[in-house]
């Protein structure tokens, strides 16, 4: 998006569909969350059923470690998905949001993969015509909406401009 286009719903569709943080936790090491950053901690206005985090892992020389992702609900970490790898592991896992809200993506022991290339999704991709747009806070901040903060091309082009409501 390019300063003085018109902001339209498609257009923040494809804008925070795609990845909005990735990396590569490097091989044998013990934490993802390391990896991630913020305690592996993240807000995320992706809708329910999307997909939330992907990660390819393969063996390591000894191979295994548990993969954990919590989400905060009524102020207390609810785990969505936990799975302990062994040391014959080659797959990419991939977790679907349980709609906006924190979560907390995290190896629950001290892994043994070969380096894990990982993704996360967190821009809003529901945005809809007719509604009203805001913008974000960080992706490792908060789901606050920032009333009053002009709408940018450069926080549209970061994902964090999105519709909220209805008019």
């Amino acid at each position: 998006m390019n300063t003085g286009d018109i902001i339209y719903a498609s257009d923040l569709q494809s804008l925070n569909s795609v990845v909005t943080y990735s990396g590569t936790l490097a091989d044998s090491a013990d934490h993802i969350q390391d990896s991630i950053g913020n305690d592996g901690c993240i807000y995320s206005h992706r809708p329910s059923g999307s997909v939330l985090f992907t990660v390819k892992l393969k063996n390591g020389l000894l191979g295994g470690g548990t993969l954990k992702v919590d989400r905060l609900v009524n102020g207390s970490w609810t785990n969505i998905y936990s799975h302990q790898f062994g040391w014959n592991t080659d797959t990419t896992v991939s977790i679907s949001s349980q709609g906006a809200g924190e979560y907390r993506i995290y190896s629950s022991d001290n892994w043994q993969f070969a380096a894990a290339p990982w993704t996360i999704y967190c821009g809003q991709s529901d945005a809809a015509q007719g509604k009203y747009l805001t913008v974000w806070d960080d992706f490792k901040t908060s789901l606050n909406s920032l009333q009053g903060t002009s709408i940018t091309a450069a926080l549209c082009n970061s994902q964090r401009v999105g519709t909220l409501g209805t008019p």
